[in-house]
């Protein structure tokens, strides 16, 4: 049986995971069902469709454990392009009504990569 490309890389990219620790609690949360991550001074918050988690930590560290669907927007900011419901050159909103602000130094490359699909 023969797959096509896009359907393997589907099933290869739901079977990724997204690994935090919160206290002495280990979470896995499949990278597909993450909307957006956000800093808040010292915290994360994931964000799902069905809950928020918090876990201590820095943004520029979860990015690098993301896959390549997600994109930095804002120093506070990355979203999945999977729920990219709306951009403008300023903002974006989610499929689940929430508008994000893209900052300026960021705006070129979010460009890039949500229209390009990169």
């Amino acid at each position: 049986m023969r797959y096509h490309g896009n359907a393997l890389k589907l099933i290869r990219r739901k079977k990724q995971r997204f690994e935090f620790q919160r206290g002495k609690e280990h979470y896995y949360l499949p990278m597909g069902d993450i909307v957006y991550l956000e800093s808040q001074g010292r915290k994360i918050r994931v964000m799902t469709p069905k809950a928020a988690f918090e876990f201590y930590g820095r943004l520029k560290e979860a990015a690098k454990a993301l896959s390549e669907d997600f994109v930095v927007i804002h120093q506070s900011y990355i979203v999945n392009r999977e729920y990219v419901f709306r951009y403008t050159y300023e903002t974006v909103e989610l499929t689940d009504g929430t508008v994000l602000t893209i900052s300026p130094a960021n705006r070129k490359a979010v460009r890039e990569q949500i229209l390009r699909g990169e």
